[in-house]
């Protein structure tokens, strides 16, 4: 049996450990901007669900729904800003580690493909700017009320909003973010656009996971089997 020492030196002192830890890095990164997405969503989700009889919206209680869309839009300023990190931190580290590599012009095309001329996504990147430089964003709780077909009846829909006139004043708007904002029919749901934007992170993030896993496979094969053959050597030293 081999020592477990010397084989996790080996793995430690390895490219394929380095190419493992680079993808954890992105990961971490993705995951950061999952989670302050999930808190948005629960909270927004959550809300949506609160019709006119319910006690947020009794007006001896609206310091409550006050401070619900504070906490709206505390969530929202850290999805904007992990964003913003997820986006630099992977386009840093695919710069600093594949400079010259097919693959770094692979996720320069990709990226510009995805996002660059999508309005939801240049609207979010836009408001990030907008909401850290300039100003907080106008939020307001909205109730809205349809009349459906039989059975449904009416149907509520409670939800947060940000006031697009408000938004328009600003002249810094990209012009496919301004557009995103012109062509809106309304005030824009929170919870709608940044699901859109989140659906668009997680594609690119998987689609970047993937092609490492693929660049990479025989090193990340030899890695997974030397951390099999530690595991066996640990277990049988402690036998």
């Amino acid at each position: 049996m081999e020592d477990p020492q010397d084989i996790a030196e080996e793995i430690f002192k390895s490219q394929a450990y380095l190419i493992q830890g680079r993808i954890e890095y992105l990961y971490s990164s993705y995951s950061i901007f999952d989670h302050n997405f999930q808190e948005l969503k629960h909270l927004l989700e959550k809300f949506r669900g609160a019709e006119p009889k319910d006690p947020i919206w009794n007006i001896e209680r609206r310091h409550e729904l006050g401070a619900l869309g504070q906490d709206a839009l505390r969530l929202l300023h850290n999805f904007l800003a992990s964003a913003k990190t997820f986006a630099d931190v992977t386009r840093v580290l695919i710069q600093a580690r594949y400079q010259g590599h097919p693959f770094a012009d692979q996720y320069r095309q990709e990226a510009v493909s995805r996002f660059s001329t999508s309005q939801v996504a240049r609207f979010v990147q836009d408001l990030r700017n907008y909401m850290l430089h300039y100003s907080l964003p106008i939020t307001r709780a909205h109730l809205k009320i349809q009349m459906q077909p039989r059975p449904e009846g009416i149907t509520l829909e409670s939800s947060f909003i940000l006031d697009r006139e408000a938004l328009l004043e600003w002249d810094r708007w990209t012009t496919p973010a301004r557009a995103f904002l012109t062509e809106s029919s309304s005030d824009l749901d929170i919870l709608g656009f940044t699901r859109q934007y989140h659906s668009l992170v997680q594609s690119f993030h998987a689609w970047i996971q993937r092609r490492l896993s693929e660049l990479h496979s025989t090193d990340l094969q030899w890695l997974q089997s030397m951390q099999e053959k530690l595991r066996a050597a640990q277990g049988g030293g402690q036998q």
